[in-house]
């Protein structure tokens, strides 16, 4: 059985192969179906070092490490780590440690592993910081491109021009307080929400171009990895805020090491690299392709990006663009 994500890394399977975490990550990966995608850095483990584990051969679940420390007797032993990035203890010395269990028995860590559910076997909890972010570009995209809400403050009715309102309405008063004034009124906040439909409508329309159908969607973390898929939201002219836009994968993401195998997405990444680099910027990017630190949207490009506040492996850069044959 291979445990890397790339059969064909020899590198990564040698360095699993004479690490003293090969048996807890040979258990781990075999009881949750993950895989090691690359190694990481950390200062205080072997070789400062440790085994990035992820699902669906790219989605960052935790770390496997080990380190070595000295007893009472001053004799070295081995200890065991695995930080998951999906589990929090009440205490620790550091962030970091709060989200690490440890043992000296790969056996007791495993254990405690499954009761602390520190590796979800829900694959949308374990996927749902990345879809969040997704639906923060579209409404970046949306902001872009014009949306407003109603308001009854903007329309300028004091509590008194309502009150007279309604009574006419409801025809309590026939004689009722209706100025030509509250009727004026009335005329310039219709005149203005009929604008304010208009206009969402326009954008509503766009915002279901976009990405109602099929879009790409382009991943890279900090650690360089670059991933690709194809998905659609589901509910993207009745989503009622962007924490509830919905997914559903077209084509599962994967790890690339390139866009060479989706034309129409690379024509548009070079575009767009293009524009930038005429722009002065030479900023660092993320698996060659995004940029660290930077939200964009680009109207005549279909693109937006935007990216989760971190520098660990689990932090994402995300751009979406508009997907012609998602076949």
């Amino acid at each position: 059985m291979s445990y890397t994500v790339k059969e064909t890394d020899i590198n990564l399977g040698l360095a699993i192969a004479t690490s003293e975490c090969k048996t807890l990550i040979r258990e781990i990966c075999f009881k949750y179906d993950l895989k090691v995608m690359c190694t990481v850095e950390r200062q205080d483990a072997v070789d400062k070092r440790a085994f990035l584990l992820v699902r669906d051969g790219w989605n960052p679940i935790g770390e496997v490490y080990a380190r070595t420390l000295r007893d009472n007797d001053s004799n070295n032993f081995t200890e065991y780590s695995f930080y998951s990035h999906f589990y929090e203890k009440a205490r620790g010395k550091s962030v970091d440690d709060k989200h690490t269990l440890r043992s000296k028995k790969i056996s007791s860590l495993l254990t405690t592993i499954k009761k602390m559910k520190a590796i979800p076997s829900d694959a949308v909890a374990t996927t749902r910081r990345h879809t969040l972010q997704w639906a923060e570009n579209i409404s970046s995209f949306e902001g872009k491109l014009g949306i407003e809400r109603k308001s009854v403050s903007d329309a300028g009715f004091h509590a008194s021009d309502l009150q007279a309102m309604m009574e006419h309405v409801l025809g309590e008063s026939p004689n009722t307080n209706m100025t030509a004034a509250i009727q004026d009124k009335c005329k310039i906040a219709l005149d203005k929400y009929k604008q304010i439909d208009k206009l969402n409508v326009a954008t509503r329309e766009e915002m279901s171009r976009l990405f109602d159908t099929a879009f790409y969607v382009v991943g890279a973390n900090h650690a360089d990895t670059l991933v690709v898929g194809i998905a659609r939201c589901t509910n993207t002219l009745s989503a009622s805020s962007r924490s509830a836009y919905e997914f559903e994968m077209v084509k599962p993401i994967k790890q690339v090491d390139n866009l060479e195998e989706f034309p129409e997405l690379l024509s548009v990444m070079t575009m767009w690299k293009s524009q930038r680099e005429s722009e002065g910027n030479s900023r660092k990017l993320l698996g060659g392709v995004l940029p660290i630190t930077t939200s964009t949207v680009n109207k005549e490009l279909d693109l937006v990006i935007d990216y989760e506040y971190g520098t660990t492996p689990y932090h994402f850069a995300w751009m979406m663009t508009p997907c012609s044959d998602p076949s």
